[in-house]
């Protein structure tokens, strides 16, 4: 059998004719997504008030050392949750018929554009405080990674399942259509 000879061709293409990723329409994530993470932040902050009150109240620390540390605490602890609920607004996902899109960031802006056809595996996580508000994190494996390479937390658990649905129905014509060429 001849096989055809196949001609490589890569021709330049004009930066300034090319979309704008810029351009996508990103969708919220769910209202209730700041909520696990301040739930999650008030571990640590609860355990650092009791040692605090602790120490005082077994050693010779002056009163108004305990009142800096507490102040600090909640200073801290307001400060992350500010950060979290003011960040979580700037948030955005969209699924294209290519490529899934997430934004994040307040002071430093990241943009994920992820390849559908290099998604190797896909996990929903749902923790105890995820389950109880309808919540779902999205997980996404590229070929050749040894983690998470992009992770959407804050979706309805829903919307996280047909994504997901989507995705893998995606996958599965692309390997029918490899098969049957």
């Amino acid at each position: 059998m001849e096989e055809e000879a196949k001609s490589f061709s890569n021709p330049q293409l004009e930066i300034d004719q090319l979309p704008h990723w810029g351009d996508i329409e990103l969708e919220p994530l769910a209202r209730a997504a700041p909520w696990p993470p301040f739930w999650r932040n008030c571990v640590p902050f609860t355990v650092l008030f009791v040692a605090a009150t602790v120490v005082v109240t077994t050693s010779l620390l002056p009163l108004l050392a305990y009142l800096g540390i507490l102040l600090l605490g909640l200073v801290l602890f307001l400060l992350l949750q500010w950060y979290n609920f003011t960040e979580h607004k700037r948030r955005g996902v969209a699924l294209r018929e290519e490529d899934i899109v997430f934004k994040r960031g307040l002071f430093w802006h990241q943009h994920t554009l992820l390849p559908l056809n290099r998604i190797q595996h896909i996990e929903i996580h749902r923790g105890p405080i995820e389950r109880k508000l309808g919540l779902s994190s999205l997980r996404l494996y590229t070929a050749g990674g040894s983690g998470v390479d992009l992770q959407i937390s804050g979706l309805e658990s829903e919307r996280a399942d047909r994504i997901k649905q989507f995705i893998l129905d995606k996958a599965k014509n692309e390997a029918l259509g490899r098969v049957f060429e």
